[in-house]
């Protein structure tokens, strides 16, 4: 009997109902062991999954391990609450909201940076390689300082932007430095209005400025070409077979066709008035120019002008005549 008793009392225990308290307590939730949040738990949120599950993962906080004190940084960033894979409704409270654009800004910041880091790789002159470099440095700082709270990343970012920084100084303080003469104010006004003042005062000390009589030949038909001349003041006539065909006013060069190829002048030139002149040997003038690609660019550009301007009044003189 007391057999019987005991097997009724235990049917009896196994068909009662589980407590209320039983049924509604949830699992624990999954703590995830790696120090860095779960891609897609960020990618599952901003997609708009329907279905999540609360993630705790834990940041590293380099300061609170060295000194044993949570700094502003490790307040912030003690803990990343992510939403994944449980059946409630998909929706991200404004703390976690603000974390995850946290991370996605700290991502746009670190690959401005990396842009910048490429776009002076290619910049084509060291002005603007430094100050891309500045810039660089500047966004690899911000992410240093607000995103990875790295004191290896900080000290590097603050090296690059203090050296990037300096020797964009020493080149503001270079332009300012250098002076010019009126007349060679006129020539870079006239022919190099885009060069670097510190540029066009080394191109400028290349050559030098002489004073010449009427009558002094400047070039000879058939013959290589010694100079490149720009007439400040005076005029010259272009001889074709011992005849005068046109004159050269002041502000233009004289000898560009052919200086930069070495081959013969094909028409002479002669001053025609007391005239003042800046001139620069033709060997040096090409060495410079393989040298400096950016002043071969700044000619170019003023040897076109020149050679336009020079038809130009040929096509009014051949319309006078007519």
């Amino acid at each position: 009997m007391p057999s019987a008793t005991k097997a009724i009392a235990a049917m009896t225990a196994s068909n009662a109902k589980p407590s209320m308290r039983s049924a509604i307590v949830p699992p624990a939730p999954i703590r995830n062991v790696s120090p860095f949040p779960a891609p897609e738990a960020g990618f599952i949120s901003l997609c708009g999954a329907t279905h999540f599950r609360t993630v705790y993962v834990r940041l590293p906080v380099y300061w609170q391990a060295v000194s044993g004190k949570k700094s502003t940084i490790g307040r912030a960033f003690s803990f990343c609450k992510l939403r994944m894979l449980w059946p409630i409704p998909p929706r991200l409270s404004d703390r976690n909201r603000g974390r995850l654009e946290m991370s996605l800004s700290g991502d746009l910041i670190r690959g401005a940076a990396w842009l910048l880091l490429i776009a002076a790789a290619l910049m084509p002159t060291i002005t603007a390689m430094r100050i891309a470099l500045l810039a660089a440095g500047i966004a690899w700082l911000l992410h240093a300082l607000f995103v990875t709270a790295s004191l290896v990343e900080t000290v590097g970012a603050a090296l690059l932007i203090l050296v990037t920084g300096s020797m964009l100084a020493r080149l503001v303080a270079a332009e300012y430095r250098v002076s010019f003469s009126p007349e060679e104010q006129d020539l870079l006004k006239a022919m190099f209005p885009r060069l670097r003042r510190t540029s066009a005062r080394h191109l400028l000390d290349q050559g030098y400025w002489l004073s010449a009589r009427a009558g002094d030949a400047l070039t000879r038909a058939g013959e290589p070409l010694t100079h490149l001349y720009y007439l400040a003041s005076g005029w010259a006539r272009i001889l074709s077979d011992g005849k005068a065909i046109a004159e050269c006013p002041p502000g233009t060069f004289i000898g560009e066709m052919t200086v930069l190829t070495g081959e013969p002048a094909t028409v002479s030139v002669e001053l025609g008035a007391p005239s003042r002149l800046w001139c620069i040997p033709a060997g040096t003038l090409r060495r410079y120019l393989d040298e400096h690609p950016d002043v071969r660019s700044a000619f170019e550009t003023a040897f076109r002008q020149a050679l336009a301007d020079k038809l130009v009044a040929s096509n009014q003189r051949a319309a006078a005549a007519n």
